[in-house]
């Protein structure tokens, strides 16, 4: 196995023996074998030093801990009386060591069909359009967003927000990361500062690594005033799912939004909706491809057949209508 496609590796507590280690490969976990580590002890030692390391602490009082490799890869931690039966951790691979997949290798792996990757590229790339990906963790949304970036004109100048470092462009001369910082269970800078900064600085394309929380007021403003292309991810299976977490998002912010203006509210954060979804075979796959029309409509461009999986584990997608007319045009002089 070629390790460069490792995406993290997962330290497990074992109750009956040695800790157990898995490693994340091909949008799947794989168990590694329980040889790595003597004991819970050693676990937590490691833990301690890669902390230590990062200027955190991890003890009783730090019992969750987030902390940063020299490389860039991101620690997960848990230990104590917060995880009972011992210490355990995630390490995520650092982009700077994790190349992007092509998108010609996505639709190898039926991630999704030609067609999608053919509008994706041509359109919401090429376009400047706002776009947002979603799905449940570890399907695939930071895959897409950094196979896309490949197709960036090296001219633009890039804004990154992410509350931890997970989107690396190498070949963009003019693109800034920003990352969230914390002091212990404090942020020192928040989402909501990196996105007020990017409004500062008018970038070509900004990208907020994730929506989760309250950082949405602001990440809407982003969204409505760079004028060259927004583009966000989050948890969402579905339309239905999205417009549900909406007010509860704006909500966190310290802003009431009704679920009247919902529709309106997406609208004019986004020009197309993403969503994909990981079945039992661990390939992410593309759900659905939906328009946002300016009136608050949904136009599913592209959807995965269901009937079809259900009964030959096949992927297939139909494509259901075309995108509007005025969106194209706008896509087009953009």
């Amino acid at each position: 196995i070629d390790a460069i496609d490792f995406t993290e590796v997962m330290v497990n507590p074992n109750p009956l023996g040695r800790p157990r280690v898995f490693y994340g490969y091909r949008g799947r976990q794989w168990y590694a074998g329980d040889h790595f580590f003597e004991s819970h002890d050693e676990v937590k030692n490691y833990i301690q030093k890669v902390c230590e390391d990062s200027g955190r602490g991890f003890n009783e009082e730090n019992s969750i801990v987030d902390a940063w490799l020299k490389d860039g890869s991101r620690l997960a931690a848990f230990g104590f009386k917060v995880s009972p039966t011992g210490p355990a951790f995630t390490i995520r691979k650092s982009p700077l060591v994790r190349p992007a997949m092509p998108i010609s290798k996505l639709v190898e792996n039926a991630m999704f069909p030609q067609l999608a990757a053919d509008i994706f590229e041509d359109l919401l790339v090429k376009g400047h359009a706002n776009f947002g990906v979603f799905g449940r963790t570890d399907s695939g949304k930071t895959t897409v967003v950094r196979a896309l970036a490949e197709g960036f004109d090296p001219d633009e100048r890039v804004m990154i927000g992410e509350t931890s470092f997970e989107l690396s462009f190498p070949h963009l001369p003019n693109c800034l990361n920003l990352v969230e910082v914390g002091f212990g269970d404090r942020k020192i800078i928040t989402m909501g500062d990196i996105n007020n900064t990017m409004l500062r600085n008018n970038p070509d394309r900004s990208i907020v690594g994730e929506i989760r929380a309250g950082e949405i007021v602001s990440a809407s403003e982003v969204a409505e005033v760079t004028p060259g292309g927004f583009i966000t991810t989050g948890h969402a299976g579905g339309v239905q799912e999205l417009r549900s977490r909406f007010p509860k998002m704006f909500a966190r912010g310290g802003m009431e939004l009704k679920f009247d203006h919902v529709d309106n509210q997406i609208a004019t954060m986004f020009h197309f909706l993403i969503f994909f979804g990981k079945p039992s075979d661990g390939i992410r796959t593309l759900t659905e491809f939906v328009e946002v029309k300016e009136s608050g409509e949904y136009n599913p461009i592209i959807t995965l057949d269901y009937d079809e999986y259900a009964k030959s584990k096949q992927r297939r997608w139909i494509y259901n209508n075309a995108i509007s007319k005025e969106r194209l045009n706008q896509l087009a002089f953009e």
